[in-house]
């Protein structure tokens, strides 16, 4: 439980910094905050990794039993 809120708002600053970032380059805006964006958008997409990995370990008897579930 801990892990999907600590994914969902990883995941929510990393995608708003990635589209702000976005809007400011398509708009032209060349704004200091620009490179320190640009390296806490990598650092949030990082811990986003990690937290996917245990969150993976931890739910994974759960990806097992409903892939075995499915049929082709």
């Amino acid at each position: 439980m801990i892990w999907n809120f600590v994914l969902l708002i990883s995941f929510l600053i990393s995608a708003g910094m990635g589209a702000l970032k976005a809007g400011l380059i398509d708009f032209g805006l060349n704004i200091s905050i620009g490179p320190d964006l640009i390296f806490w958008h990598g650092e949030i997409g990082i811990i986003l990794f990690v937290v996917l990995l245990f969150h993976l370990q931890t739910n994974s008897s759960s990806f097992r039993k409903l892939l075995s579930n499915i049929t082709v």
